[in-house]
């Protein structure tokens, strides 16, 4: 059911919003389904008009070119200790823990479109060695940004409400959780199923979600679905760290062939993109 966002507006109640959005907070996430987390969370957006329940939401997708470099860090011990590392160590965690974006088992991939940002999330120490991958997306990325607005937008003239519901929105998606809490993220991965039902059939077109970083206050994070993977090709990466002048220090580069991971000496072009940031250092 449709109805125009001045009608939207006139039905919101900011007393019934804060009422839905502490029901919300107040659930045990550690013990409530994907279900109830889910209901809760769209129900602090929905009206009602007519005897049913509707929203007047929506998101859009970013289109990102195709042939542009993304990141990801890894922690050198990180890696499985018992085995040697294989490709796959190099995707979507194997085991897809409660992360930001995603279900327990829901298997994503964390990047970002900045180096220097995927090291501040990732919390890399300086001289801590750690893998850095550089991929390239084969295609172009649709992504779903984080944010969800009236129709109109929000400007100076958007009501209380829909600020409060905005605003909502944005200190969620920017919640950080201890290893521990990990169950906490189901309230944020509630944020994407919004985001995918607006507008109808999103969910079949987006690649994934563009986040605001905590550490940076950008737009430079991207959580890919894990079935479009198949977009992205490992362009390089390398065993590297960062010395206290915050400049990078490349050990060794990785080569990923036929599965197989092979160690060498670093290709000076493959390091260009650092500029005179970087040195070579014998590992």
């Amino acid at each position: 059911m449709q109805i125009d966002n001045e009608k939207y507006e006139t039905l919101l109640n900011t007393e019934e919003i804060q009422r839905k959005i502490k029901t919300f907070e107040s659930l045990d996430l550690s013990l409530a389904s994907k279900e109830q987390v889910r209901s809760a969370f769209l129900d602090i957006f929905c009206v009602e008009y007519e005897g049913k329940k509707v929203l007047v939401f929506e998101s859009y997708l970013m289109t990102r070119p195709s042939y542009e470099h993304i990141y990801r860090v890894r922690k050198v011990d990180s890696f499985p200790k018992d085995r040697a590392p294989c490709e796959r160590d190099f995707w979507a965690h194997p085991d897809a823990p409660q992360n930001r974006f995603n279900w327990e088992g829901e298997k994503v991939l964390y990047v970002s479109t900045d180096i220097k940002t995927t090291l501040l999330e990732t919390g890399v120490r300086q001289r801590e060695p750690f893998v850095l991958i550089q991929y390239t997306n084969t295609l172009p990325l649709f992504l779903c940004p984080s944010e969800v607005k009236n129709k109109d937008g929000y400007g100076n003239n958007s009501s209380d409400k829909l600020g409060l519901l905005k605003n909502f929105c944005s200190d969620l998606a920017r919640t950080n959780v201890g290893e521990k809490e990990r169950y906490k993220y189901k309230a944020t991965r509630a944020l994407v199923d919004l985001l995918y039902l607006l507008p109808d059939n999103l969910e079949e077109t987006a690649d994934g979600i563009l986040y605001v970083s905590r550490h940076t206050g950008e737009m430079e994070n991207i959580v890919i679905k894990g079935e479009r993977l198949n977009k992205l090709a490992i362009n390089n990466a390398w065993v590297a760290s960062i010395d206290e002048n915050n400049s990078f220090e490349f050990y060794e580069q990785i080569f990923i062939e036929s599965g197989t991971i092979r160690f060498g000496s670093v290709s000076l072009s493959s390091i260009e993109k650092f500029a005179r940031n970087i040195s070579i250092v014998p590992y």
